[in-house]
This record gives C-alpha cells, structure tokens and sequence, in this order.
C-alpha cells in the first residue's frame, strides 16, 4: 500500500514538474542534468595498451582508427619494418613482400571484417604463410594472428536492439577504443614475452631449469603441440532500470560489457600399446568479464519535481563452461552432447580451482605424468584441415614418457569461486561477487558503493585441467573435437526516489556461446634415422638433408660435423612416408663431395626403431 502511494505521488510529482518545466522531462541519458551533482567515473580518458608501433593500412573505418590512435603509442600510415602491429582490410592491401617480412619477424597481422574465402586463398596461393582459418567466420570483427600459433578473435558487438542508434554514432570511435583493447594488451603481453602463467611458473618448465633441479621426465609444454587462441565478445548495453510512468522518459544505463576466454591448448598422443595410451588436451584457460565502461557510479535522474537516485551498474555473478563436443556448432542438441564415453578428466587432471569462499588467494593446480609411455608431440601442418594428416607431417616430436604440472596462487578479494563441473567432463565455475553496493540514507545519493572494485572494473578466472580421448588412435584421420565456450555475466542497478520501501534492484544479463574447432592432434607413427659416420678414408660429414622422396621438400638440415667414426640421429619421421638422405664428405681439408643415399631406392622408418644408416656401405658418390 505504500508503494502504491509513492508511485502515485510521484505520478502528481512528474505531472506537476511538467508543467513547471514547460513539459521538459529527462531524457534518455541517465547521467544527472547538473554534472556537478555525479558522482561516478571520470571522463573518457584513454589508456595506450600497446606501448609499440602499429601500421594501418589505408581504407579502414575512421572511427576504427581514431581509436587505434588512442590505444597504441605510434601509429603509422606507412608500411614501415619495424611495426608490431599491422591492420589491414584485406591482406592484399599491402604487398606480399612487405606481409611476408612481418609475418617472419612474428608480429601481429590483424584482418577488419575477415573473409574466410579470402584468407584461405591467400594462403593457399603463398606457402609461406601458415596460419589457420577454419575458426574464421562472418561473426567476427577482427581476425588477427602471428606465426607462433597466437590467434585473437574480436567478435562484432552485440548492440541492444534499443540503443539509441544517434548515440551509437556520436560514440563510434570511443566503442571501437572499448572493442579493441583487450586484444591491444594481449598483443603488448605477446610482444613482451608474457604467457598467461607467469614467468617464474614458465622458468621452472625450462630445460636448463630442469637438468639443474636433475629432473629428467620431458614436462608436456616442451614437447606438445601449442596453440593459444583469445576469444573477445564485446556487448553494447541499454538497460532500463526504472519507469515511472506518466510522461517521464525511462531511467536506462548504457555502456559497453566484454566477455573473454583465452584458452593455451597443448597436445599429446600416446602411442597404441603404451599405458594411457589416447589423445590429450593440457587446458590453461582465462575467462573475464569486464563492466568498467558500465559503472557509472551513483547519481540522479531528473523527473518534473522527482529525483531518481541510483547506483550501478556493478557485477555480481559471472559464470564460464568449457566442454568438448564433435561439431562446431551451438545449437543445442550439438551443444549438450554426451562425449562421456571417450573424454575423461584423468586422475590429477580435473578442473582447478576448486570451490573457494570468503578467501583473498586461490590456486590454480593439476599434476598428471605418463612415466613410461611412448607419445608423440608437436603440431600438425595448417593445411591439414581438420584432421586429415598423413603425408602433411613429417618431423614429429617423441618422448618417452612425460608429465602436466601446473600450480599458481592468484589473489582475490570480495568474489567467491564455485567449482560447478557437470555432466562429467564439462569444466564450469560460478564467480560470486560480494560487498556490493547497498542503500545507506546518510551517504550521498542514499548509497554507500562499499569498495569491490572487481564487480565495477574486471574479475578473471584461471582455471586449469587435462581431457582425456581414450578413443585416439594412431594415425588416425578425423576431425578434431569443437571446444565449447559459455559466459555470462549478471549485473545490477539499484534506484529509489523516496524511501527505503520503494528501492528497486534491476538486474540485466548477458552471455555468450562460442564454438569453434581444437588444434588437430598429431598421431602418425615414426621411427629415429641414425646417420653413422664410417667412411674409410677418414673423411669427415657435414651438410646432412632429409627431403622427402616423393616431392624433394627439405624436411631438415644439419650443418655441423660428424666426425670420421661417429654418429648422429637425425629426428624422429613420419612412418607413412618416404625419404632421401643427402651429405658432403671432405678429408682434410678437401673439397666436399657430395654422397647420397642408394642402398634402396628410398628410406622408410619403422615405428619406435631406430633406423642406422652407414656411411661407407649404403651412400654412392654423386657425380
């Protein structure tokens, strides 16, 4: 009964006001009419996220490199050599000699509103460019990649279909600034050789780091197959949160809210017949959500004689899924596959953190090894799309036996952390936020914000596990799984105009699906070759070649000596194929002579051998 009473005051209020005010009622804008009377962030202002040089290509959106202009230090608008960043329209925008020197260097190659048809043929027709495109689609904005396996994908912002489309204009560039960033820090962490676990957890996986602590069992980074891949959603928020009716406008929040999921995938195959024997995927995953651009502090809207006081908009829950299904697709019957009769989470390797209450610090940690087990590492060939193998690889990467370890403290301050894994092998955390802002009629605008700065700023989630596929087989050809992504984000406003009694907490959410295909795992059987220097002459080797027999294609090279009566394994090879050893023998100081390999008309490994090639019996002279 006393709210209806306040609702129909403020009805009288808004109506009377109107008439004060020759009918002038707020607009949409839910700022306060007299600035001085806000209390919220400061104005656009900027921050340089790439402190480096970026290259834009000519033709590109002006809002688009305006904001460019904000967020890197040094724009050019001239190829230059030594930029780190290059956006381009279309990658024929520049030419192939000038994208070519970039890409080798392993800076940042960005693509606005990529073509997937396009891109494909361009590489097609440049074998020089290796990067994949089949997780290239018309949903996203920006495509960029380098030749590290890095991808960073800017998807199109999810506008509400009530933001006033004036504004969305009028605010163009500062947009774009907010679409962008995350990737423009991302690619500063890339150039500063930062990964997402820090340098003292990466320092302890090293070699040398390793053979000092006399560990001998090969971590899995070393050896697997790598790909890091960054997912950006950008969302463009109109949320009402209050409607007094009458003639007064709504009471709306608009701002800009990004969801993100970064994702280091590494690879393994064990080998049929080893313990554990199967596929498996390493996992180190960083989802956040971002609402800095929707926090707008606490303020006043004016309505005739009526002040609509608020606070918000502020975070206070955000959940992330990942899961593995055999289509990329986020239909939900493809969604909700059961996989539980090939992946597992094996022991040690389930999803870390675990649940987390009222604590400033948690620890992301999984520890799995494989002592003993013949397994296979490295990355499959880009134009393998999608499984299909074989003859696409050639030097593979053995161990004999490895382990996953990983074990990071983060801190954290007013977010509690549930671990929600479901349906047996979906990883899945429910983030909420705590010592959010409440009514308190003695502080300005009647609220106290308290001081979570995570709900009204950025709050990430690390998390760390190991699937397990006991369905992979060796040499195996079939599409790799889709890695399914879900986020979403809760927010609040809340808003009262008289008393306690008619306060409102308006709460909007958004989320976002993503699918796309994993890194193909290498599984083809190989074998060692061992080149064994025993020519009579005291001759000395050196400049050894592996090529393949069929097509002539150098698989690898070897420059230095193996001295008369020693040896040398040249790498482990794919099985499936066929090779040539080439090498160059002086004496002394001799001219070289070039040998080649003649015992048979070409070199076949045998899987888990050791194939010894001698010198002096099974090589000819070449004329």
């Amino acid at each position: 009964m006393r709210k209806l009473f306040n609702w129909m005051f403020a009805a009288v209020l808004i109506c009377c006001g109107g008439g004060l005010t020759s009918c002038v009622v707020n607009d949409d804008n839910p700022v306060a009419d007299d600035p001085s009377e806000y209390e919220g962030p400061a104005e656009f202002d900027p921050t340089v996220w790439l402190s480096g040089k970026a290259y834009l290509a000519a033709g590109l959106d002006e809002n688009l490199m305006q904001a460019f202009e904000w967020g890197v230090s040094d724009v050019v608008g001239t190829p230059e050599a030594d930029v780190d960043f290059v956006m381009v329209d279309k990658l024929t925008d520049v030419s192939e000699d000038y994208l070519k020197e970039v890409y080798s260097n392993g800076k940042v190659i960005a693509v606005w509103n990529p073509d997937a048809a396009e891109l494909e043929a361009y590489k097609d027709s440049h074998d020089w460019l290796d990067v994949a495109t089949y997780n290239v689609d018309n949903s996203l904005m920006i495509f960029a990649f380098n030749n590290h396996d890095d991808y960073y994908y800017v998807k199109k912002p999810i506008v509400d279909e009530d933001f006033d489309p004036i504004l969305l204009q009028m605010m163009a560039a500062q947009y774009y600034y907010a679409y962008i960033s995350s990737m423009l820090g991302d690619v500063m962490e890339y150039i500063n050789g930062v990964e997402t676990y820090d340098k003292e957890d990466a320092a302890r996986f090293t070699a040398a780091a390793r053979k000092a602590a006399g560990e001998k069992t090969a971590k899995m980074e070393d050896f697997a197959g790598h790909t890091h891949e960054h997912v950006y959603q950008p969302f463009t928020v109109s949320h009402t949160f209050r409607q007094l009716g009458g003639n007064s406008d709504p009471d709306k929040i608009n701002g800009n809210l990004e969801l993100d999921t970064e994702y280091d995938i590494y690879t393994v195959h064990v080998y049929e017949g080893a313990a554990g024997a199967g596929d498996y995927y390493g996992m180190k995953m960083n989802a956040t959500v971002n609402s800095a651009d929707l926090w707008k502090g606490k303020g006043w809207n004016r309505h005739g004689l009526v002040l609509v006081r608020w606070c918000g908009a502020y975070t206070t829950d955000f959940w992330v899924e990942s899961h593995l299904a055999t289509k990329m697709s986020t239909l939900d019957a493809d969604w909700n596959e059961d996989t539980n009769d090939r992946i597992m989470f094996p022991a040690s390797g389930a999803p870390s953190p675990e649940t987390t209450r009222g604590e400033t610090s948690y620890e992301d940690k999984n520890g799995f090894s494989l002592n003993f087990s013949h397994s296979i590492g490295g990355k499959a060939g880009i134009n393998d799309k999608g499984g299909e193998l074989g003859a696409n690889i050639d030097l593979i990467n053995v161990k004999y036996g490895w382990e996953w370890t990983h074990s990071e403290k983060r801190n954290i301050k007013d977010v509690d952390i549930l671990n929600e894994r479901k349906n047996g092998n979906w990883a899945r955390w429910h983030l909420v936020f705590n010592n959010l802002p409440e009514w308190k009629f003695s502080e300005s605008r009647g609220f106290d914000v308290k001081n979570n700065q995570a709900s009204r700023s950025s709050q990430s989630i690390h998390g760390v596990w190991m699937w397990y596929d006991r369905n992979g087989k060796d040499n195996q050809s079939q599409k790799p799984y889709a890695i399914d992504t879900w986020l979403k984000a809760k927010l609040a406003v809340q808003s009262w105009w008289a008393t306690y009694s008619d306060l409102e907490t308006s709460t909007f959410e958004r989320e976002g699906k993503d699918s796309r295909w994993m890194p193909t795992v290498v599984n083809v059987t190989g074998g060692a070759i061992k080149l064994k220097n025993d020519l009579r002459n005291d001759s000395t080797i050196s400049d050894v070649v592996v090529s393949r027999a069929d097509n002539g294609k150098k698989v690898t090279e070897f420059r230095n000596t193996i001295p008369n009566g020693g040896e040398r394994v040249l790498g482990f090879f794919n099985s499936n194929n066929q090779y040539m050893v080439t090498f160059k023998a002086r004496k002394d100081n001799g001219n070289p002579r070039n040998y080649k390999y003649t015992l048979q008309p070409t070199l076949t490994v045998s899987h888990k051998d050791t194939t010894t090639v001698y010198a002096n019996s099974d090589f000819s002279l070449v004329q």
